[in-house]
């Protein structure tokens, strides 16, 4: 008889694997790590978002500024070849719009190529106007030029007190070249009664879209009396000249647009406010939309706005002005338009 001898197994022999009770808590293990990572990665990318949203936001207020001072700097340039008599073309305007946070401000200049003599004496409350061309314009580069312009006419003389001359602007309702002369229809006749010394006290200027007249039509001169400097009759030695424009301005849709000459460009999206403040000649501080000034005398300006980056509700930020899921980031600078200080 065999004796059946029963083998055992080593420890070391036992079949490798885990319990279930080690799986279960190794797939806990690897759900709470697995979840961390998640987590840790949505945050870095909302992290990485919102710097991406305040970058190009710092970007923006950057661009908008740079752009405003280069404008601002070169407005009210005083002179245009055969005439020099600094202040003559008005510089900036400022104006503000049915919402309060916003302002507008216009900067002024004019086409030196396309430059005129009125024909004969002439009064702006006729409604029409006839101009002689300076070369090297022409009668039917002046007549194109003239379509859907503005015109400024300033003297040729200026008040002794203030040193500087009169003027009027009105838009061309139509305009039609004849062998040596433009025969200029306005869109509403000028019928401020403007004395040619004394205050702007009375009557309204009909024709002014550029706003050189909202603030206060009036100079002071050296002799600290007021004098106004719109007037409604011109002669031959006086001059004619197309008005340039750069109007910087909030749409509807908070959009900052800089519009040159009638065309149009979005400079800067989600602009929560845009405000103008100017310093007049002899001022101390900054007025914002004074209540009388010349636009003339302004001196300097200090341009304060606010934009925002595109609201974005799936990242945690939320700035304190609202609670908005955006970045807000303000700037404010001041321009001092050297060409508005020639006459100084």
């Amino acid at each position: 008889m065999k004796n059946t001898l029963a083998i055992r197994r080593h420890p070391a022999q036992r079949a490798a694997g885990f319990t279930l009770l080690e799986l279960v808590v190794a797939i806990a293990l690897f759900l709470v790590l697995g979840l961390a990572a998640v987590q840790l990665t949505q945050r870095s990318a909302g992290v990485s978002v919102g710097q991406q949203a305040q970058s190009a936001l710092n970007l923006t207020i950057r661009n908008v500024a740079a752009q405003l001072q280069i404008d601002l700097m070169n407005a009210g340039t005083g002179y245009f070849p055969t005439y020099d008599i600094p202040g003559a073309p008005l510089g900036v305007t400022v104006a503000t719009t049915s919402n309060a946070a916003y302002d507008t401000v216009t900067i002024l200049s004019f086409n030196s190529a396309l430059v005129a003599h009125p024909s004969a004496a002439l009064d702006t409350t006729t409604g029409s106007i006839t101009v002689t061309p300076i070369s090297p314009a022409t009668p039917s580069k002046l007549a194109a030029g003239y379509s859907g312009a503005e015109l400024m006419i300033f003297s040729d003389t200026v008040n002794s007190e203030t040193g500087r001359p009169y003027i009027t602007t009105f838009p061309v309702k139509s305009a039609s070249a004849g062998t040596s002369t433009v025969t200029v229809t306005m869109t509403t006749a000028n019928s401020l009664p403007t004395p040619s010394t004394g205050a702007c006290t009375s009557g309204t200027w009909n024709t002014d879209p550029l706003q050189i007249s909202t603030g206060g039509a009036n100079d002071v001169g050296v002799d600290g009396n007021t004098y106004c400097y719109l007037l409604t009759t011109f002669d031959t030695t006086d001059w004619v000249l197309i008005t340039q424009s750069i109007t910087y301005s909030v749409n509807a849709s908070n959009q900052l647009v800089r519009t040159a000459n009638g065309v149009s460009a979005v400079i800067a999206d989600n602009i929560l406010s845009f405000k103008v403040g100017a310093m007049i000649e002899g001022g101390s501080t900054f007025s914002y939309i004074p209540s009388s000034y010349s636009p003339r005398n302004i001196r300097a300006l200090r341009l304060s706005f606010l934009g925002s980056s595109t609201p974005d509700p799936t990242n945690p930020f939320q700035n304190t002005l609202d609670g908005g899921h955006y970045r807000i980031e303000g700037a404010s600078i001041m321009v001092n338009p050297r060409n508005l200080s020639l006459h100084d």
